[in-house]
C-alpha cells in the first residue's frame, strides 16, 4: 500500500512539473542551510560567589547563552540554593534579572520563576530567561550581573557579578550578633538563644499559611523581602512545644537609642524532625546604621524584663 501511494504521489508531481505548474508543500521541511545555528555559549562563572535573598543563599553554577531564530537571546541559568534554616521556609521565589551596565537584558518578571524547595538543605534551581535586548545584540557576558530582588518596586537587591567585568557585589549577607546570654530567662519561661543576626535580605511576614482556611499552619516559617536600605534584627529561640511567643512584651533598643517593637508577632514554627521543641523567631525592622550593640528585652507581665545584649563586635 505504501509503495502504491509513493508512486502515485511521484506521478502527480511529475504531471504538475510537466504542465509548467508549481507545487507547494503545505508543511515544508526546513530548507537546508549552509551554516548551522550557533551553539550555546557558556559564560565563565564564579560558583564561589554567593548572595542572600529571602533567607537563602544563592550561587551561580552555570550560565549559557543561545541565539534564537528571531535574533533574540535566551539565557539558561542553574542556581545553587542553600536553605540554612532549622525549620522549613515559605517565601516567594525572587525576581531574577540579568543586567549589563545597570540595564536589564533579561528579566523573569513579577511572576518569578517558580517556587523553591522549603526544606532545609542545599539544592539547585534551573531557570530560563528570554533576553530583552534588541535582536542581534548580545551583551558582554563577562560584564553581566545576576540580580535577585522582590517584584515590588524599591525592594532590596542582591547583586552577583557573573564574570570579572561586572559591578561590585551586593551580597546582603547576614551579620551575626553575639548574645550576652545563652538563655532568655523571664522567670516563667526559659528559652535557648539559637542565633541572632542583622539581615538585609529577609524578614518575617504576616501572610501566615492557613490549613483549610481556618487553622494557622506552623509547619513553615513565612518570610518576605526587605526594602532598599532596610534592615532587621532576627533572633531565633528554641523552646518547649506549646510555647507561645506573643505572651511576652518585646522591645529592642537600637545602637542609636531608638526603641522598636517586633515588626510581626513572635510566632512559633515546628521542627521537621522533632515534636518536643519548637522554633520561635523575632524580627525588628528598621532603617539606619547597624554597627554597635542592641538590647533585647522580653517582659512577662509586670515582672522585670529579661535583658540580652546583642553585639556586632
Amino acid at each position: 500500500m505504501g509503495n502504491r501511494l509513493s508512486r502515485a504521489a511521484a506521478a502527480a508531481l511529475t504531471v504538475l512539473l510537466a504542465a509548467g505548474c508549481s507545487w507547494t508543500d503545505p508543511d515544508p521541511a526546513p530548507a537546508p542551510s549552509s551554516t548551522a545555528p550557533p551553539r550555546p555559549t557558556a559564560a565563565t562563572v564564579h560558583p564561589e560567589r554567593v548572595v542572600w535573598w529571602g533567607g537563602r543563599s544563592f550561587g551561580l553554577q552555570s550560565l549559557s547563552v543561545r541565539e534564537e531564530t528571531d535574533g533574540r537571546t535566551t539565557y539558561d541559568l542553574v542556581l545553587r540554593v542553600d536553605t540554612a534554616s532549622p525549620v522549613k521556609l515559605a517565601v516567594p521565589f525572587p525576581r531574577i534579572v540579568l543586567e549589563s551596565g545597570g540595564l536589564a537584558v533579561a528579566d523573569s518578571g513579577t511572576a518569578g520563576a517558580g517556587p523553591l524547595p522549603s526544606e532545609p538543605g542545599v539544592g539547585t534551581v534551573h531557570t530560563v530567561l528570554r533576553g530583552s535586548a534588541p535582536a542581534g545584540e548580545r551583551p558582554d557576558l563577562d560584564a553581566l550581573a545576576l540580580v535577585l530582588t522582590d517584584p515590588a518596586a524599591g525592594s532590596a537587591r542582591a547583586v552577583l557579578p557573573v564574570g570579572d567585568g561586572g559591578p561590585e557585589p551586593v551580597a546582603l549577607a547576614p551579620v551575626p550578633l553575639h548574645a550576652s546570654a545563652a538563655t532568655l530567662d523571664t522567670g516563667r519561661f526559659h528559652w535557648d538563644v539559637v542565633s541572632a543576626q542583622v539581615r538585609d535580605d529577609t524578614t518575617g511576614s504576616t501572610a501566615l499559611l492557613l490549613d483549610n482556611g481556618v487553622n494557622v499552619n506552623h509547619d513553615s516559617r513565612v518570610l518576605r523581602g526587605l526594602k532598599q536600605g532596610q534592615h532587621t534584627v532576627q533572633v531565633l529561640f528554641d523552646a518547649p512545644a506549646g510555647t507561645i511567643g506573643e505572651v511576652l512584651s518585646w522591645q529592642l533598643t537600637l545602637p542609636d537609642g531608638r526603641r522598636i517593637a517586633p515588626s510581626v508577632p513572635v510566632t512559633l514554627t515546628t521542627y521537621p524532625d522533632r515534636t518536643d521543641r519548637v522554633s520561635l523567631a523575632a524580627w525588628f525592622d528598621f532603617y539606619g546604621d547597624t554597627a554597635g550593640t542592641y538590647t533585647l528585652q522580653a517582659a512577662d507581665g509586670s515582672a522585670a524584663p529579661a535583658v540580652i545584649a546583642l553585639g556586632t563586635g
